[in-house]
């Protein structure tokens, strides 16, 4: 296993899912943190530089790639975790969606499955508000927590009186390009074709992270050397660039989490899950009516059987990307994102952190478990 830091050169940009000329004049946001996918395909691209793929014999089918290496559609042998970033030493991973700021002041709220009340879903237990909480409350989406505050909310308590949050603001600025179409037959620019996009500049020392596992000793080995002699690779929108530093490895993307007084099972989303309309809202989960009319969802983590009573997620996010071999833009998919919170019935697990659905090779899926008050079941 190898952890490696992904630094920014210049500015970066990870396009959404939209496309060039559906969008008229709004310029072309930027999805950050990069997707799991887009870090594991600069990695895959670096390594059969390093290896010496022939690129184009490649694309034509011509010449075959070693089996760790993969293909477009599966990673072979290697496998991602991440991304998170780091700053100053310090890993932060996406604030979870449960957790809530008072507006008046600097404390922090958590929700909580209520009673069950009829909606959309059917008769479900949404996440509310404690009863001893006043209104004037707003959702962190698009924060980030430090590791350690992170894992004092995953054993159940409150949160610390001083935990700071921090937003991509405090990271990058705003960097606005605009750009034309090119007609790359005749060198020349099309009519009408204008865009702009949304770049980010760094303001500050930062680094996406990542780790990578899956390669044999003598292949880690000299993937480190490569990477000493030169760091860069083109990296998102645009071929961006970026520096990959190696660093120490740490087990701190396993969060652990020490369980408190007649807790339940809860799950915190630290990447995206890909989803779709069978497999929402968890992988794996089919809906079920309870006796008494609620409606719960039934699955298995970790090959443990467990009961999904309720969740706290942000809005779905759509996301597409590139495939460089076959030269064509890859299907826009739905994902669940990152900082979801999942409430579960059970109160054992016998794991800190696992993956869920089908593509956890790159990256997605991944889940820390921590623990949540009922306070309806006493």
């Amino acid at each position: 296993m190898i952890t490696l830091a992904f630094h920014p050169v210049d500015t970066w940009f990870f396009r959404e899912s939209r496309p060039m000329d559906s969008i008229g004049g709004i310029a072309l946001g930027n999805q950050f943190p990069p997707s799991p996918s887009t870090l594991m395909g600069a990695l895959r691209t670096r390594l059969g530089d390093m290896i010496g793929l022939d690129w184009l014999q490649l694309k034509k089918s011509t010449t075959t790639a070693p089996e760790w290496w993969g293909d477009a559609d599966r990673p072979g042998a290697l496998r991602l975790t991440g991304p998170w970033l780091q700053v100053d030493d310090k890993n932060y991973f996406p604030a979870p969606a449960y957790l809530l700021r008072q507006v008046q002041g600097e404390a922090y709220v958590k929700l909580i499955p209520g009673a069950p009340i009829d909606c959309d879903l059917g008769r479900v237990r949404l996440p509310s508000l404690p009863s001893n909480i006043e209104l004037g409350v707003k959702p962190l989406e698009g924060h980030w927590v430090e590791y350690k505050p992170l894992t004092h909310l995953l054993a159940g308590y409150d949160a610390p009186s001083k935990m700071k949050t921090l937003t991509l603001e405090d990271f990058f600025e705003d960097e606005y390009r605009l750009g034309i179409a090119i007609n790359h037959e005749s060198r020349s620019v099309l009519d009408g074709q204008l865009y702009q996009t949304r770049h980010l500049r760094p303001k500050q020392e930062v680094a996406v992270m990542v780790t990578l596992d899956g390669l044999s000793p003598e292949l880690e080995q000299q993937f480190q050397q490569s990477l000493a002699v030169n760091p860069l690779v083109r990296l998102g929108g645009e071929g961006r660039m970026a520096e990959i530093k190696v660093r120490p490895t740490s087990q701190q993307f396993l969060l652990s989490s020490k369980q408190s007084k007649n807790a339940r099972l809860l799950a915190v989303a630290l990447t995206d899950i890909p989803v779709t309309d069978l497999s929402w809202p968890l992988p794996g989960f089919v809906r079920q009516s309870k006796e008494d009319g609620s409606v719960c969802w039934q699955g298995e983590l970790g090959g443990e059987a467990l009961t999904l009573v309720s969740m706290a997620t942000p809005k779905v996010r759509r996301q597409g990307g590139w495939d460089l071999v076959r030269h064509q833009s890859r299907p826009v998919r739905s994902m669940i994102p990152a900082g979801s919170v999942f409430y579960f019935n059970q109160t054992t697990l016998n794991q800190q952190s696992l993956h869920v659905g089908n593509d956890t090779a790159w990256g997605y899926g991944h889940l820390a478990l921590g623990w949540w008050n009922d306070t309806l079941k006493g």
